[in-house]
């Protein structure tokens, strides 16, 4: 292209390059939207439709509607799209009603999809992640939390009525420009990640509606004063076929600063206990793109080259594709061979999906790739048949597999540090907060400790809710029982196959469940106990009650920038006794953190004297295990199947921390006699340390 920045008389020239590099991006639009449509499901496609149609609208008898006229929505011309067309047909919206929801102005500048939708990378467990961009400056809070409130409303929709993971990311869009996309949650890298970030959104995007950013039409590898030259030279333009409000400036990319790989490879760290395969392969990509030579383009610049070209069907557009190469790269200049065959079978996976697509979507792209890829790597027929049956491999497999993969990312995060530190950059370009939080997330989803209840796979969790889970007791030959937990029939784990999660103890099985995010309807879960130790019924009210204790609104946020302290504790008394008794025999602690680490711990009971010393202990423990927290309302549950034995347990424990509330401490003595609950303000008495 010739220099136009810096020729402003040259405006038709300009003009002309300009149009043609929109109607290259609109093209490659389209076919990334096409090839996003082809591996979608009816209900997922059903779900596509109509999210900016209720993010445009709010309306009473429509999801996503909150009672408030001031709430913020309208996308950019939205209503003037064959999108709106569509679903206004879908939702059956008459011309009449029309003239009461449409927005009178809009909010949204655009809205974008990014990731990998739309690529080979597409699987049937791909998140919709939308971008909403937004000009925070020309709204004031309380309507921004309106807005907040809606669109958690359309996620939590879409989730409940089409089994689809949504998650929409408001971004400001002068923030944006300056590459700031906030603190570390959940899903946001906050400051991990800056120009990566934005590196990754300009390669993969997909326009949904609304504006076209400014650096998808101007030509590729600008410097930052070329680019602003540029967007500048925009509004001088006067053409039919060009209305400079059709755009938005989201800023240019010119490098990427090294200091921001350490912190985005960490991020892929934590980022791992969701999708190991995809972290595998995007942090193989940072740690080749850290060591490539700088005076390369951008991968969203090498997208950006081909927008013109008429070839997406051989995959040359394709940015997943893109990645694959580097990634693959990187081992072949390490000459590790290990590693080369480890992320061959992570892109294979990603390709064909852990759990494969349906036949009919496995023709085409992704078809012709993995021919190519198979042919260029031997890879003889047993060994891709062991790769394409990953959804059978065994619960203990699939975990070896991914502990395989988080021993490799740890190894290119060590091989990042070294890097930094021989060209003496600092460790780490994140603030010291968001450090903080994502370590310690790190810690949170890997760290081994004493009790703590153990992950479970990632297949596993995303296939979570398509069928019910067995919970069966057998009895070993030592007599001792063990409770063993499957998706497959009685007949399956009887055989020991099919087994997910095991253990001596029910409590700890059912933690799994919750820890894990597996049980959302205890309706699934079906229970056999030898000699009926607990009948079905008995085993999900059991279930529910954990279920309703931990993920109540007190337990659902996790809080990994607080310091690490335990927070709730359910005490199941007597789980495993068959009949009713009104002793004590034995307890079980399930206990949460503020990182919603679970962990359980269990005491038999019988050795202590009476009753009154057992509920001393219990007592005793919680004021251990929730120091912080043994007043406060709702950090303990004590359940029994046996509500005599709940009620009577529970007042016991009750008397004994208002008694210690009052004294500040409890003597053994009043332990073993309750009448003397009142202790007398200022004594000094002595806590029994049992642990």
């Amino acid at each position: 292209m010739a220099d136009h920045t810096n020729n402003h008389t040259d405006l038709f020239a300009f003009q002309k390059e300009l149009l043609s590099h929109k109607k290259g991006f609109v093209t490659y639009n389209v076919k990334r939207i096409r090839e996003m449509i082809r591996y979608f499901s009816k209900r997922t496609l059903d779900l596509f439709y109509a999210v900016p149609f209720l993010l445009h609208v709010n309306s009473l008898r429509l999801p996503g509607y909150v009672a408030d006229e001031n709430v913020p929505c309208g996308i950019y011309r939205f209503h003037q799209t064959g999108l709106w067309e569509i679903t206004k047909k879908i939702f059956r919206v008459t011309p009449r009603e029309i003239r009461y929801i449409l927005p009178r102005s809009y909010f949204i500048h655009a809205l974008y999809l990014m990731g990998s939708l739309g690529t080979i990378g597409q699987t049937g467990y791909s998140d919709l992640d939308y971008w909403i961009c937004v000009d925070n400056t020309a709204i004031e809070e309380k309507k921004f939390r309106l807005f907040k409130q809606k669109i958690r409303l359309i996620e939590k929709w879409g989730k409940e009525n089409f089994g689809q993971d949504i998650n929409f990311f408001v971004m400001d869009i002068n923030k944006i420009r300056h590459n700031d996309f906030g603190q570390i949650t959940e899903d946001s890298s906050g400051s991990a990640q800056k120009s990566l970030l934005k590196e990754e959104f300009y390669r993969t995007f997909i326009l949904i509606a609304g504006k076209i950013p400014f650096w998808a039409v101007l030509p590729p590898r600008l410097t930052d004063k070329e680019y602003c030259k540029s967007v500048d030279m925009t509004k001088q333009i006067k053409n039919i076929n060009f209305f400079v409000d059709d755009y938005i400036d989201l800023g240019n990319l010119s490098a990427i600063c090294k200091e921001e790989f350490l912190g985005a490879s960490l991020w892929q760290c934590f980022k791992a206990s969701s999708d190991p395969i995809k972290a595998m392969i995007k942090t193989s990509l940072l740690v080749e793109r850290f060591f490539a030579d700088d005076q390369g383009p951008l991968l969203c610049d090498k997208i950006k080259q081909g927008f013109h070209r008429d070839h997406f069907e051989d995959n040359i557009l394709d940015p997943y594709l893109l990645v694959f190469h580097h990634a693959l790269h990187l081992y072949e200049i390490l000459e590790d061979k290990a590693g080369l065959d480890l992320i061959r079978q992570c892109i294979l996976l990603r390709i064909n999906g852990m759990v494969p697509l349906r036949s009919r979507l496995t023709e085409g792209p992704k078809k012709t790739l993995l021919e190519k890829f198979i042919i260029e790597w031997q890879w003889d027929s047993e060994k891709i048949n062991r790769i394409k049956s990953y959804a059978h491999w065994s619960e203990a497999e699939k975990l070896a597999f991914e502990d395989k993969i988080l021993e490799k990312i740890s190894f290119l995060f060590e091989l990042l540090q070294n890097g930094l530190k021989n060209d003496q950059l600092p460790s780490f370009n994140m603030t010291p907060a968001d450090l903080t939080a994502l370590k310690n997330k790190i810690r949170a989803c890997f760290q081994q400790r004493p009790g703590k209840i153990p992950r479970c796979s990632t297949y596993l969790k995303k296939i979570a809710t398509e069928s019910g889970y067995v919970i069966s007791q057998q009895i070993e030959k030592n007599n001792k029982s063990k409770w063993l937990l499957s998706r497959g029939s009685l007949s399956d784990q009887k055989s020991n196959r099919g087994i997910l999660y095991s253990s001596h103890r029910l409590i700890p099985v059912l933690g799994w469940l919750i820890a894990n995010g597996l049980c959302t309807d205890v309706s699934s879960v079906y229970f056999w106990s030898y000699q009926g130790t607990i009948s079905q019924i008995q085993g999900q009210k059991l279930l529910k009650q954990l279920y309703d204790f931990f993920e109540s609104e007190t337990a659902a946020q996790k809080e990994t920038s607080l310091s690490l302290q335990n927070m709730k504790m359910f005490i199941a008394v007597n789980t495993e006794v068959s009949s009713s008794q009104d002793t004590l025999c034995h307890v079980d602690y399930l206990i949460q953190n503020t990182w919603q680490e679970l962990f359980h711990y269990e005491m038999d009971l019988t050795p202590i004297e009476n009753d009154h010393q057992k509920c001393y202990q219990v007592m005793s423990d919680i004021q251990f295990f929730l120091p912080d927290f043994s007043h406060t309302k709702g950090a303990y549950r004590i359940y029994s199947r046996w509500k005599r034995l709940e009620t009577e347990v529970t007042k016991s424990v009750e008397g004994f921390l208002k008694a210690s509330s009052s004294s500040g401490l409890i003597t053994e003595q009043i332990a073993k006699e309750p009448d003397l609950l009142t202790v007398q303000k200022g004594k000094k008495n002595i806590l029994l340390d049992t642990f």
